[in-house]
């Protein structure tokens, strides 16, 4: 069941602090069109947010089996 902090407004860093990732990386991916959803505030839009519910959703979308990774780049 999904509750308020779900849904409560995580800044860049404290996004990145939840995936694991730098800062950079979320800048990267948002500008790649590649990572979580995220929201833009402020007159210029220059403030990023994530959902910690956008970000679960974005992590559980991208999980990898176990038996999906392959080792020193193998081919499977």
């Amino acid at each position: 069941m999904a509750t308020a902090l779900d849904h409560a407004p995580l800044s860049r860093r404290d996004a990145a602090t939840f995936l694991g990732v730098a800062p950079g990386t979320l800048a990267r991916w948002a500008m790649e069109g590649k990572g979580p959803r995220y929201a833009r505030s402020g007159k210029t839009r220059g403030k990023v947010w994530y959902s910690l519910a956008d970000l679960t959703a974005w992590l559980e979308a991208h999980k990898q089996e176990k038996d999906s990774i392959v080792p020193n780049g193998a081919q499977p």
